[in-house]
């Protein structure tokens, strides 16, 4: 069995945009005081971009792509993604999986195009999972016919 490519995607200061969208719109104090957030945003976000090299998904793997699809979340909805002085501009560049070569470029400041490259790659994730299933038990069979199902049901979303 062969499960699906995973996109990849390259390390973006997610940081640095937040804080020049704060302290410009609000105060530097609100910075200082929420500041941890958007630092573990950025490490969930450096996790993220490890995925695509992994050989087995782990537990560890799926609790970072679930937070960091929680703050994507939590963050489309109380910041406004584009181009200006009264917009968070983070520029969310991923590659074509489909590709042979690490050339076709995607770039978005759209955050919702960020949460549907996560996802591609959650349902990529479960496929590796579905495929790493001892399929000579009947168990095994099962887990792999849930995974897979799973990553049908995150594609059709």
């Amino acid at each position: 069995m062969i499960p699906i490519n995973f996109r990849k995607t390259e390390q973006v200061d997610v940081t640095s945009p937040f804080k020049k969208f704060i302290t410009n719109n609000f105060n530097k104090k609100l910075w200082e005081e929420s500041s941890p957030l958007f630092t573990q945003f950025a490490e969930l976000r450096s996790k993220i971009i490890k995925i695509p090299t992994i050989n087995a998904p782990s537990p560890q793997v799926y609790e970072a792509v679930h937070s960091y699809l929680k703050y994507i979340h939590a963050f489309s909805s109380r910041f406004k993604f584009a181009y200006g002085k009264t917009f968070v501009t983070v520029s969310f560049a991923w590659y074509d999986c489909f590709a042979t070569k690490k050339t076709k470029v995607v770039k978005s400041l759209n955050i919702n195009f960020e949460r549907l490259s996560v996802l591609f790659n959650l349902a990529a994730l479960h496929s590796l999972e579905a495929c790493v299933q001892d399929r000579t038990a009947v168990e095994g069979i099962k887990e792999s016919c849930k995974q897979f199902q799973i990553a049908a049901g995150i594609l059709t979303m």
